[in-house]
């Protein structure tokens, strides 16, 4: 009977230290989890900072291109009042009206041409093509805007 109850007492004893050596891995395993926590907190507060300061910066920007716009509106009110002030002049001195100058828009002049020989702006329209149709598939974008600057060369020699 005594070498029943030294027997239990040996396996329990094992379980014991098998137990103690589980719970002392599973702290380390806390304390390493712990220490990256504090890792990526200090790394995620300092993003919140930069996109705080990036957001403050692109509020003070809009605010002054919202201010150039308010002064070249005033500054094309002036132009028409003095021209305006010209035309009044004008009739005063000659008694005559000025001539209406009548604007007739030009068709916008190709950008200079790529190193391909392809004007920038149709180069433009078959990226902008290409990424349109394949926004996923980057071979796909090659493949279609090699074909179309092909065409284009052969279209326009």
């Amino acid at each position: 009977m005594l070498l029943v109850f030294i027997a239990v007492a040996v396996l329990c004893g094992c379980k014991n230290a098998n137990q103690e050596k589980k719970i002392t891995a599973l702290e380390q395993r806390v304390k390493q989890l712990e220490e990256h926590v504090e890792v990526w907190s200090e790394g995620l507060s300092g993003l919140q900072t930069n996109t705080i300061q990036s957001l403050m910066l692109a509020e003070s920007q809009q605010t002054n291109f919202d201010a150039m716009g308010t002064r070249m509106l005033e500054q094309a009110l002036r132009i028409d009042d003095i021209s305006a002030t010209v035309d009044r002049l004008a009739v005063m001195f000659t008694n005559k009206r000025p001539p209406q100058v009548v604007y007739v828009p030009q068709p916008a002049a190709r950008q200079s041409a790529t190193p391909g020989g392809i004007p920038a702006d149709v180069m433009r329209e078959i990226t902008a093509e290409a990424v349109r149709r394949y926004p996923t598939d980057f071979e796909m974008q090659e493949f279609v805007i090699r074909k179309q600057t092909e065409s284009y060369r052969h279209l326009h020699p």
